[in-house]
């Protein structure tokens, strides 16, 4: 997809990011909320530095709409003598519980199920299964929880939960939304291919693209720059860009199919013609017309 960098396709200036959150995941926020309203339980699969954004989000929504829904924050109280965190949690899930058995329109939410439900490889551990008990008590309960993704949990716990919902990374189509003018500039004179773009961030999710984003803007813009400067000068912000998302040095191999892999003729033949064709005529500005139309094409994730 190829978007002209002016301020009318762009925000000019700074995006929050509880502002990002709300762009980048609003399809799920929809989700999320209407299953709430329907009486379903959900858990939230989000990396710890969502989990805040994205209550806040969902509170708001629930308690402006219609009806209007009380989210009921599971905490730890100030640590007493010998007392965990975990177990103070777990006290003040067993307290939530209580008050709100029998009560309409409430929301039980619980922003650290993964750190509650520490469990070995043979069993629960106390909190854990004190954790089950309390959830257990109510069937007419309604509970948010958000975990970790790198955090697994107890089948017991997540089969609590009446649905999942995943927020890994951010999609494609709400990419430009999370860029502003002056860093699309780091990108594109004229247009931002939010394909290439795509590449190099789509595994983060849209706080930490945020964060990303303000290193860029160390780089000059590329239309300040003379011509046969240009093509240079993005091949270095996108290795800089690159080398922040890579994990634990890992370095993103450069191979080509006839010279460097093997395998029958045919078979590489075919792959290149039904897929890394299309993905070269993807980023040709000629042929973004037809962007949504060979995403279509595509196995998912590519």
């Amino acid at each position: 997809m190829f978007i002209p960098i002016d301020k009318e396709h762009f925000q000019h200036g700074k995006i929050s990011f509880q502002a990002s959150v709300k762009a980048a995941y609003e399809q799920d926020l929809d989700w999320i909320e209407s299953m709430l309203r329907s009486g379903l339980s959900v858990r939230v699969v989000a990396e710890k530095s969502l989990t805040l954004m994205l209550y806040t989000e969902l509170r708001s929504r629930l308690h402006n709409g219609s009806p209007g829904m009380r989210c009921v924050l599971v905490q730890s109280p100030p640590s007493g003598q010998g007392r965990s965190f975990m177990h103070g949690m777990v006290e003040d899930l067993w307290n939530r519980v209580n008050d709100l058995i029998g009560e309409e329109n409430s929301i039980v939410v619980m922003p650290h199920l993964d750190l509650l439900a520490t469990t070995t490889e043979t069993t629960l551990g106390t909190p854990a299964r004190e954790a089950i008990a309390a959830m257990a008590q109510d069937p007419e309960l309604t509970f948010l929880a958000f975990s970790d993704p790198s955090l697994k949990l107890p089948q017991a716990i997540e089969d609590l939960f009446d649905v999942h919902r995943e927020l890994i990374g951010i999609r494609r189509d709400v990419l430009p939304q999370l860029v502003t003018y002056e860093e699309a500039q780091r990108f594109g004179v004229d247009q931002l291919n939010s394909y290439r773009l795509y590449k190099y961030v789509s595994g983060i999710h849209a706080v930490k693209l945020r964060k990303l984003m303000a290193r860029i803007l160390e780089y000059p813009p590329l239309i300040s720059l003379p011509p046969d400067e240009r093509v240079e000068e993005k091949r270095k912000i996108e290795r800089t860009l690159r080398d922040m998302t890579l994990l634990g040095g890992m370095e993103l191999p450069s191979v080509d199919i006839d010279e460097d892999i093997g395998g029958y003729e045919k078979v590489k033949k075919q792959i290149k013609e039904e897929l890394l064709e299309i993905l070269k005529i993807r980023e040709d500005p000629q042929w973004a017309d037809l962007g949504e139309e060979l995403e279509e094409t595509l196995p998912r994730g590519i």
